[in-house]
């Protein structure tokens, strides 16, 4: 509609010689909507052809399968659109430009004032289409400065869930789901595997870093001074005695499980730090906790240490408490030394395949898992960002299309003014300053809707970044620069244009 209407106001001289041989207001709204129709069907081929070479990416991109299948109903909702897009974008010259008396269009220009013919009678009223499409680039900014301070808030946002310390080691963390046989020859394996110098530990636990398996808190558990009105969940795992050392995890108080302690796998137990805190816990070492009280599968154990919080389930949420047990499990942590990751994956395959031959050694590292318990937000992400590309070109072209025509309507007022002394940086600025108002609107539109969409985003997360104004601020300049960097061109060809050129034809 920006670049129907500024195009429009330079075929002034046309309407009006039309309206002075005969042509109707009717004839040429139709004009102006078949032309605007027609432009918007072409558009749908071309349209059609991006969607068709672009979905294969589409579908990768999401993780689905969706096939381009020609159908009535969609060929009747392509049409139905662009035909709606044709009419929409032709409306404003359409309806507004048709109603023009043939006087002032014959002159070529409306400066001031329009005359429009009203039940028979001629009227004067002030000049609306630069307000009309100044309103439209302010909004296209507006969208604009949106979608780029949602990607800014979103990308801060990844960027703190990826380097966020999870209280473990989890570079160059190799993890696999031991097969049956793998199981059977755990030890061989292990030992084979630890000869080579770029492995550095091995341990295993029943459930994966990134799983919280939890049981029912005030059922399935009990200890010494429990409150009977502490109601929660625990999650549970099983974990051998290298778990400590592989994962890089700390003790907050007491020890790990220990080979020199023959009554660890049967008689310990360690908590974190949520635990004992939502537990009502005091001096927890030496304490008696008990599985399934009161039932014949009652187990006693000791608590021997309170290991310090790390993350079992993504930053959506807090940490919550969770007790281990001795015993390991199928999931296998083989931590590499740095730089060496290559050598040793190669090493461990072959001496695996060795030892239990037949059976597939299938593994993947643990950031790997880490990163996709925010696959949502990472394919959020892109959309964003695919969609800032797309509201930046369409709000260049209308502020490169606006300037453009701009400055072809007062090249004699430049030329005029450069013979009035007025300098080429005075010229640009007379040219730029429209255009940093426009931007500035823009910016106060934009804010209060990005605060509150992201906001409510990050709402999702128990551990997020906070709105910082610098990033509003960051939006609004990297908007004001690609605007200034649109015009520019027009804007210092115009200042430096000779003047003579400009006001030869008076």
């Amino acid at each position: 509609m920006n670049l129907s209407t500024a195009q429009s106001e330079q075929r002034f001289k046309e309407i009006g010689i039309k309206k002075v041989v005969g042509s109707s207001r009717f004839q040429l709204t139709i004009q102006f909507l078949c032309e605007s129709m027609i432009l918007s069907l072409l558009s749908l081929i071309l349209a059609v052809f991006i969607a068709v070479l672009f979905l294969p990416s589409l579908n990768s991109m999401l993780g689905i399968q969706i096939d381009f299948k020609y159908t009535p109903n969609l060929f009747l909702n392509m049409i139905g659109i662009a035909l709606f897009a044709g009419v929409v974008s032709g409306s404003y010259p359409a309806f507004f430009l048709s109603s023009f008396h043939p006087v002032p269009l014959l002159k070529g220009n409306i400066p001031f004032f329009e005359l429009y013919r009203h039940k028979g009678k001629i009227t004067e009223g002030k000049s609306r289409s630069p307000l009309f499409r100044k309103t439209l680039v302010i909004i296209q900014f507006t969208l604009s400065i949106g979608f780029i301070g949602c990607i800014l808030f979103i990308n801060q946002q990844l960027h703190h869930l990826r380097n966020k310390d999870l209280g473990f080691d989890k570079e160059n963390i190799l993890v696999s789901k031991a097969t049956r046989g793998f199981l059977e020859k755990a030890s061989t394996i292990k030992q084979e595997l630890l000869n080579h110098p770029q492995v550095q530990s091995i341990a295993s636990s029943r459930f994966r870093m990134d799983t919280w398996e939890s049981t029912d808190f005030s059922s399935a558990f009990s200890w010494s001074g429990k409150n009977k009105e502490i109601e929660s969940l625990i999650g549970q795992n099983w974990v051998d005695y290298d778990f400590l050392k592989t994962l890089n995890l700390e003790m907050a108080e007491g020890r790990f499980f220990s080979r020199e302690f023959s009554s660890d796998p049967t008689d310990a137990v360690i908590l974190n730090e949520t635990a004992v805190r939502i537990m009502e816990i005091n001096e927890p070492l030496g304490k008696e906790f008990i599985f399934n009280p009161g039932s014949p599968n009652e187990r006693k154990k000791i608590i021997i240490g309170v290991i310090k919080d790390y993350h079992t389930e993504s930053l959506h949420r807090e940490i919550r408490p969770f007790v281990l047990e001795l015993g390991g499990g199928r999931n296998v942590y083989i931590k590499l030394q740095k730089g060496y990751i290559a050598e040793a994956l190669s090493y461990i395959e072959s001496k695996i395949k060795e030892i239990v031959p037949g059976e597939s050694f299938d593994y993947a590292f643990l950031d790997e898992y880490l990163d996709r318990l925010y696959k949502n937000e990472q394919l959020l992400g892109q959309l964003v960002r695919y969609g800032t590309f797309l509201v930046l070109f369409i709000s260049v072209v209308g502020m490169f299309s606006l300037a453009s025509f701009s400055i072809a309507r007062r090249t004699k007022e430049i030329g005029i003014r450069k013979l009035l002394g007025a300098s080429g940086s005075h010229i640009m600025f007379m040219l730029t300053k429209d255009l940093i108002n426009m931007v500035f609107f823009s910016i106060i539109a934009a804010s209060p809707i990005v605060y509150l969409l992201m906001k409510k985003w990050l709402n999702n997360f128990a551990y997020r970044i906070s709105l910082s104004v610098w990033i509003f601020i960051l939006s609004g300049l990297m908007a004001l620069a690609i605007a200034l960097l649109t015009v520019s061109y027009q804007s210092i060809k115009a200042a430096t244009a000779n003047p003579v050129d400009s006001l030869r034809y008076e």
